[in-house]
């Protein structure tokens, strides 16, 4: 009588067993044939990638010779106004606590973040 027991317990776990087996192994033999083509030897095919998009404010300006201009007037108000603090604007999407004016392209991009973070916090609210 034990002996039938075993033997059932036996049968039982092994047919399991190959179950799981046979349903981890079919999805893989299902697959695409694409999949299973052989790699590409050819050493001159490059994948060709499409160039990333850079979308900017509305307002904001196009900089003048790399920017020399405005680097060489930031300099001068930065140590003027301070001595040698190089503290960066400290604005916050209500514009409390400004320290120093922001130059208009970075207020441009802080602002419409500001104005996206807000969005965003409504759309949470709703959803």
């Amino acid at each position: 009588m034990e002996n039938r027991i075993i033997v059932a317990i036996t049968i039982s776990g092994c047919s399991l067993l190959l179950l799981s087996i046979f349903r981890r192994k079919s999805p893989q033999t299902e697959s695409n044939p694409q999949e299973d083509a052989p790699a590409r030897l050819d050493s001159t095919h490059t994948p060709v990638k499409g160039r990333k998009q850079v979308r900017f404010s509305e307002d904001v300006k196009e900089p003048s010779k790399n920017n020399s201009e405005y680097r060489r007037r930031w300099r001068k108000r930065m140590l003027s106004e301070d001595g040698f603090n190089r503290e960066r604007s400290t604005n916050r999407c209500n514009g409390k606590n400004k320290k120093m004016p922001l130059p208009e392209n970075q207020s441009a991009l802080y602002h419409s973040i500001c104005r996206y973070h807000k969005e965003k916090a409504i759309l949470m609210i709703y959803v």
